[in-house]
């Protein structure tokens, strides 16, 4: 099924279903008003396309029968596993030749452009209702948003093109990758006390969750970033692909992290 049809078959949690909201951008608009998320970035993107269609507050599950999951190993992430992982924006709509695409909204930062890679690889990832979709969709700051959109819906540019650019600005190869990546866990276990004082009980439960998920993505990332490589492949590790697999696994173990009962104990 088309990246298209997949996000418009989803129902909001009104219908039983996964998200806050699915439909035309400019309904979104238009039933929020001014208290809207990024509206004037949003009326923007409706002047390239006026048909775009946006879902809100997505939450799908973690699959711990997927392959990749498996290898990295991080159990506590598929104890919380339902409707876990979290989608703030997804735009999505077609192309000037009538070609499905869609775009992951992520935060400002380095460490937001790994999230949103991470959700890139759960949606697109094998088994999911998206996994043939993967070469409709990228992910993307929301500075970025605008050029990406105009690249994305009004040519025909392949998406793996734009995605490739967009990742030239967060770094220049896997080492630089792999730095953020073990930056933004360092950052994590650092901070993580701080974000759970005060909060008690479920509240607690919650944020412990939260930041489960993003140390999960951070792994996810550093593994399939560095199996897609097809460089590394043949100059590090002379196309052996069990090595380069047996490479990306020990790189997603250095993710430093906490577990959910040290995390409680803090």
């Amino acid at each position: 099924m088309s990246i298209y049809a997949s996000l418009s078959s989803l129902k909001t949690w009104k219908e039983d279903g996964c998200c806050d909201f699915n439909g035309y951008l400019e309904d979104y608009l238009a039933v929020h008003g001014d208290n809207t998320p990024h509206r004037e970035l949003f009326e923007q993107i409706l002047a390239i396309n006026e048909s775009m269609k946006v879902i809100v507050g997505l939450r799908l599950d973690i699959k711990s029968d997927v392959i990749t999951n498996r290898i990295i190993r991080y159990k506590d992430a598929f104890k919380n596993a339902e409707k876990a992982i979290y989608y703030e924006f997804v735009l999505y709509g077609k192309n000037v030749n009538d070609g499905d695409r869609a775009i992951i909204a992520c935060d400002d930062t380095k460490e937001g452009y790994i999230y949103g890679k991470g959700l890139y690889y759960c949606m697109s990832e094998p088994n999911s209702i998206f996994d043939m979709a993967r070469n409709e969709l990228i992910s993307c700051n929301y500075s970025e948003l605008v050029e990406a959109t105009k690249s994305l819906f009004t040519t025909d540019f392949k998406t793996g093109a734009i995605q490739r650019k967009l990742d030239q600005k967060q770094y220049a190869n896997y080492d630089e990758l792999f730095t953020i990546c073990m930056d933004y866990a360092n950052s994590l276990k650092e901070n993580v006390k701080a974000k759970l004082d005060g909060k008690r009980d479920q509240e607690k439960v919650d944020a412990m969750k939260e930041i489960i998920i993003q140390w999960f993505l951070i792994k996810k990332v550093a593994y399939v970033q560095y199996m897609m490589n097809k460089s590394i492949l043949m100059a590090v590790h002379n196309n052996d692909i069990k090595e380069q697999r047996t490479v990306a696994k020990e790189n997603a173990d250095k993710i430093p992290f906490y577990s959910f009962s040290e995390m409680w104990r803090l």
